[in-house]
Formats: C-alpha cells, structure tokens, sequence
C-alpha cells in the first residue's frame, strides 16, 4: 500500500480505497477504511464500506461488526442493512438476508439495487414469483441495471409458467437494451484468415475457480491440443484458489481481469487477437456479456454455463449437444447457431476427497422403505415440482424425501407450507441445509432414488447423484435445460429411467420400492458404469469441442476471404 496514504486527506483515502475495491484489491481497501476510521470514528462512509470490503474477504464477523455500528450511526440509511443482508447470503441464510433487504426496502424503496438483492434472496428460497416481481421494480427504477435483468432472464428458465417462447423474448428484450447499442457499427477483424493455422481461443469466466463451471472446464483447458490451439484465459474470480491455479497452470495465456470495465477487457481481446472468444457464465452472476456485445473476435461462443441463449446477434454459436437440443426441434429457442457435441455437453470430475459409495439405505435403516432425494438447487422446486412429488410419495407408502435448502430447517417454513399444501407430513419430508461438496455427496448415502426437478434439470447434483450410485428419474423437457437428464442419462445408457410424462416418472420412481435386489446392483455398479462413459472422458470431449471450434472458424474464414473483415 502507498506509504503516504496515511498522511493523505479523508476524501482522497476514501477515493484510493473505493478504487482498490474496483480492481479487487479488498485488502488494500480494508487497510485504508481503518486508517480513516482512526481519525474520524464516526465516519459513516468508511464504516459502511469497510464492512462491505470484509464481506469480499470472507470475513463476516467482522464485516458485520462494522455494519452495524454504520446503522447506529445512520439508521436511516439503506446501506447498512443492504450489506447486511449480503453477508447472511455469504452465510447461505437467504430468508435472514432478505429480511435486511426489506429493512433497505422500507428505507429507500426507490433505489434499483435494493429490489435485486431482495429478488436473488427470493430466488434462493424458492419464492420465485415474489423474486420475478422484485428484478421488475429495479428494471422499472433504472431500466439501464442490465445485471438485475440478467437475473431475470435466467430466472425465467426455472418457472413454469414461462414457455421457451416467452423466456426467448424476454431475452432479445435484454439484448435490444442492453447489448444492441454497444454494437460496432462495422465489426473489422483483421486476423489472419487462414482456416488451417492454429487458433486463439480465449476464455471468459468468474468461475475459473473451485466452480462447478471451473471444475467443468478444468479437463477441457488441460486437454486442449497445443499444436492447433492457443489457449487464453481472462478470469474475474474474486476469490481465487487451488483449482484457479490449476487452470492457470494448463494455460498458455492469463489474465486477472477482475474490475476491468468492459469496454478495456474487450480491447485486450482485441490485442490478443482472439479468434475464438468463448463465454462459460451466460447470464449468471458476473457475465460479461456486454463485452461480447462489443465484438472483440471474429468468432464468439458460448458454452458450459448453462445450455440456454444469450439471446444476442453477437454471439455466433451455441455449442450443445445431440441430446439437450435435438436437431429440429430447438432451434428457435435459440439466438445464436447451434453447434451440437455428437455426446455429451458435460465432463464430470469427482472431488479428490468424494466419499465412496454406501451400501443401499433402504436394505439397511430397516423396513425396507425408500427415501427419495431431491438435492438441487432449491430454485428449481415449484408448485408443478412438489405436486408431481407428492404423487411419487403417494405411490410408496412410508417413503420419505430429502430436499436441499439454503439454511436447512431454520426460518424456511415457507418451503415446509409448500408441501403441506400439497398433502406431504411433516414427518415424510427434511430440509438439509447445503454443505461443502464433499459433506454433500455425503448425503447421497441417505438416499435411494433421486427425483429430478422441471422445468429446468438438475446438472451436476444428478451427475453428483449417479457417480454416488444412486439412480435419477427425470422427466423429458421441451428446452435444453429440461432435456439435460435426457443427455445426462443417454450418456450413461441409462434411458430406462427417463420419463416422457408425469404419469410415466411416478411410475418409475415408484417401481424402485418393489425391486431392492434390482436397485442395489445399480448401486454397487453405477459408479463403474459412469466411469467407462463418456462423461467422465475428457480426451474425447476436448476432441470434439475442438472440431467444433475449428469447424466455426473455419466459416468465418470462407466468409471473410481476403477482405480481411467480417460481419455477423
């Protein structure tokens, strides 16, 4: 830190701090707020901010401390208790954060950011109408905040009521405001248009980290063919750690981009003559989607984040595979082309410490009953999902189901009202709190059979769910992230417990309880089985990811030519 910082006046630390923050430097911003602090105890600027600087760090306590003296101090203020609620979501207690977001609310109900933070605490615990209506009143009081409607967007896949139909045009209503008017009025790209020569890829990402994503792309960096393809890497991880310096490790070239604006990161793209810009975040949280917007390569794609769209004229292709997005039949859910793996989307990694496989729980807890588990995010859960559940459970008298929730027991007795009106007792249905991954594979071992939720699949919890040898049943959707059991299980050749309506997957899950000797072979041999798949075969994804790349590359070549340029 500047020596002389000490020395400097109040408004000029307090600028250098909030300037450290920006370039994720959250260290060097809680340094500065003490020093001011030192002087001046009852600044509230500082106090304020200091606690925000400590939840970057992950120090809650302390942050939480300082918050709280900033509310004394200004009890009328929406800052203490906003920032309050952001470190009781780093504490995974959603239903505590919003209630300091509406503590914020009743203070300053005009301010956008108040609205999204109490939206994205909704989403977690499942009410996600209340949170649709709270990214709509930011959108409302700054129609410009593109990250609360990304929030939106996202959200959208996992509600019912949205049809791909709708969830697209919500979709290009985000690009048309959002991204369309950063677009270059002519996109010059002046690399090298030889379709054979070897390409830059770049990879964008928050989540070049111990992510589900980062751990995801971690085999496809490792694997890449260095001969055909330069590897770049732009990582905004705020926190980074050992898989972040794994990665790092396999890559040719790293950037920490962490609080480069836009328009900067799309410039280095630029410089680095990116061929091939691949986005890995979608419209979940820290995209940089309005980099694309500003066409910094020839070729941009999206891929891992989620199977969706970006529903933007800038990004070029989609890669997807055969089975999340069978030719015919989504094409026009989509903004971009579709550039379809011959397998699978996904390549799985279990965690060095992954426990092993239990014996079966219902050979073992004594009564021979099943449990069922449903471990996904509890976002995905809504009416449609408990009511078919409950059929399930209806159909295997005694069972019982397990559902994760951030927080568990504590103050989600909404989630509780949810299956009691649906007709589930108390007794036949647990909330687990979420715990680090390899305490939650350990959860596997309660569980028979896992349910599978809609519209929108589990991803890696059913991956999770089959390499701890327990079975899935999934209902086959009409869009990709409803069809990912579908690809997830055909992978596995595992298709029997795919299910074409509601009527079917009652069927199935119910047909385990009558066939324990059936259900402990699978067990016993699920793992094995995945292993020998191509889920779990790196060499060969990275392979056909990187035909893909080639084949895009190769199209924008063709059309290009000598010219030098090309347009979208």
């Amino acid at each position: 830190m500047d020596e002389a910082l000490p020395e400097a006046p109040t408004a000029e630390a307090m600028k250098w701090a909030r300037e450290m923050l920006r370039r994720g430097r959250p260290a060097d911003a809680v340094a500065t707020y003490r020093l001011v602090l030192a002087r001046e105890p009852d600044h509230f600027a500082a106090r304020l901010n200091l606690g925000t600087a400590l939840v970057e760090l992950g120090r809650l306590d302390e942050s939480e401390e300082a918050l709280v003296l900033a509310g004394r101090l200004r009890p009328d203020h929406h800052g203490p208790f906003i920032n309050l609620g952001h470190v009781y979501r780093r504490r995974d207690r959603p239903a505590e954060a919003a209630r300091f977001f509406r503590e914020a609310l009743a203070r300053s109900p005009s301010v956008a950011v108040v609205h999204q933070s109490l939206g994205s605490a909704y989403r977690e615990i499942g009410r996600l109408d209340d949170a649709i209506a709270c990214y709509r009143s930011a959108l409302e009081l700054d129609p410009g905040l593109h990250r609360a409607h990304s929030n939106l967007v996202y959200l959208l896949y996992y509600h019912p009521d949205f049809g791909p139909e709708a969830v697209l045009a919500e979709h290009r209503q985000w690009a048309e405001r959002h991204a369309r008017p950063l677009y270059p009025a002519a996109p010059l790209h002046t690399n090298d248009a030889d379709p054979d020569r070897r390409i830059r890829v770049g990879y964008v990402s928050p989540d070049l980290r111990n992510h589900a994503l980062g751990l995801y792309i971690e085999p496809v960096i490792a694997g890449h063919d260095r001969e055909g393809f330069e590897i770049f890497c732009y990582s905004d991880a705020a926190r980074p750690d050992d898989v972040t310096e794994r990665i790092r490790g396999h890559t040719g070239t790293w950037r920490e981009t962490r609080g480069t604006p836009d328009e900067q990161l799309a410039a280095l793209n630029r410089t680095d003559r990116i061929d091939v810009l691949v986005d890995l975040t979608l419209h979940m949280a820290g995209n940089r989607l309005t980099t694309f917007s500003r066409r910094p390569a020839p070729v941009q794609v999206t891929y891992m984040a989620y199977p969706g769209t970006s529903g933007m004229e800038a990004v070029d292709y989609k890669i997807t595979d055969a089975h999340l997005d069978p030719p015919g039949l989504t094409e026009h859910h989509h903004t971009e082309r579709l550039l379809r793996l011959p397998e699978t989307y996904w390549c799985y990694r279990p965690p060095e410490d992954c426990p092993e496989v239990s014996p079966l729980p219902m050979a073992t807890t004594g009564g021979g009953l099943l449990t069922f588990g449903a471990l996904n995010a509890f976002a995905k859960v809504n009416p449609a999902v408990v009511s078919l559940w409950t059929r399930v459970l209806a159909a295997t008298p005694g069972s019982r189901l397990l559902v994760l929730i951030a927080g568990g027991e504590r103050d989600n007795q909404h989630a509780r009202e949810m299956f009691r009106r649906a007709g589930v007792a108390d007794d036949r249905l647990e909330l687990l709190e979420r715990r680090p991954r390899a305490e939650f594979l350990r959860y596997f071992h309660r569980v028979d059979v896992s349910l599978d939720p809609f519209p929108y699949n589990g991803h890696t919890t059913t991956l999770d769910s089959l390499w701890m040898g327990v079975p899935a049943v999934t209902l086959e959707g009409h869009s990709a992230v409803g069809r990912a059991g579908v690809s997830i299980l055909t992978n596995l050749d595992a298709t029997e417990w795919i299910a074409r309506t509601p009527d079917e997957y009652v069927a199935k899950a119910a047909a385990f309880a009558c066939n324990p000797i059936v259900l402990a072979d699978v067990r016993a041999n699920l793992r094995r089985k995945m292993a020998a798949s191509p889920l779990c075969d790196a060499q060969r994804l990275t392979h056909n990811i990187e035909r893909l790349y080639r084949e895009a590359w190769r199209e924008w070549c063709q059309s290009t030519g000598k010219r030098g340029g090309h347009s979208k």
